[in-house]
């Protein structure tokens, strides 16, 4: 299907056409069809917004040109969208969020203050995968949310940002209540490295013989030899 023949069929066909529209034009990369989507994501029909996301993701996964004011205008559409209570159009629109880049941090970032815990996860998720440090200071506040998931999807943003800013945090966090949490803590103490050894040093006398054991694989996972410390 051509393009211009897929863009008059998402306005005028059936549901089950507008959906072959969009993956024609999400498979052809068309960035031309990136604002019609976004429209599309206000769309009555929920598979029709949830496809209009997949859409819109698969196409800037293509890397196509996209300005800076078409990039906003994306960021506002796709906005909402993490709100919604329908898990799916959640997830897809997060991962078109990430295929922004740098751009969508903003956004994210102030959806790590939402009220909803789903919406908080997904920002966190989807900052994880973007790792980019100017989330840092918000990811640190996000290892207390009330959400697990929430903690959990911060510490391992944090451990591929991997700031040494994150690691009293980090190591705060492997006491954390629930047990994914502390191990996610620990894997990020370990992609920090070296300047994260002295607090893991100090948990593996934790009295709590699982907080040694994660200090341990962190310590592992960045080679650390036990003559380092004796220098």
């Amino acid at each position: 299907m051509n393009p211009k023949r897929a863009l008059l069929q998402l306005q005028n066909g059936t549901t089950e056409e507008r959906g072959s529209a969009m993956e024609a034009l999400a498979e052809a990369g068309h960035a031309a069809a990136l604002p019609t989507l976004a429209a599309l994501l206000s769309d009555a029909d929920h598979s029709i917004r949830y496809q209009a996301a997949m859409a819109i993701g698969r196409i800037l996964r293509q890397k196509p040109p996209v300005g800076a004011e078409r990039t906003e205008e994306l960021i506002a559409a796709l906005q909402p969208a993490l709100r919604g209570e329908d898990m799916w159009l959640r997830m897809a629109a997060t991962a078109a969020l990430v295929s922004l880049g740098e751009a969508a941090v903003p956004s994210l970032v102030h959806a790590l203050q939402d009220d909803q815990a789903a919406v908080r996860r997904a920002a966190a998720k989807a900052l994880g995968k973007l790792g980019d440090a100017a989330a840092l200071a918000d990811l640190l506040r996000a290892l207390t949310d009330v959400d697990v998931s929430t903690r959990r999807f911060a510490a391992q943003a944090l451990g591929r940002i991997g700031h040494a800013a994150a690691v009293a945090a980090l190591g705060d966090s492997l006491r954390d209540a629930d047990r994914k949490v502390r191990e996610a803590s620990g894997v990020a103490l370990g992609k920090i490295g070296r300047p994260a050894a002295p607090i893991l040093i100090e948990a593996l006398s934790d009295p709590d013989p699982e907080i040694g054991m994660h200090a341990i694989f962190a310590l592992r996972a960045m080679n650390y030899s036990p003559q380092e410390g004796e220098g």
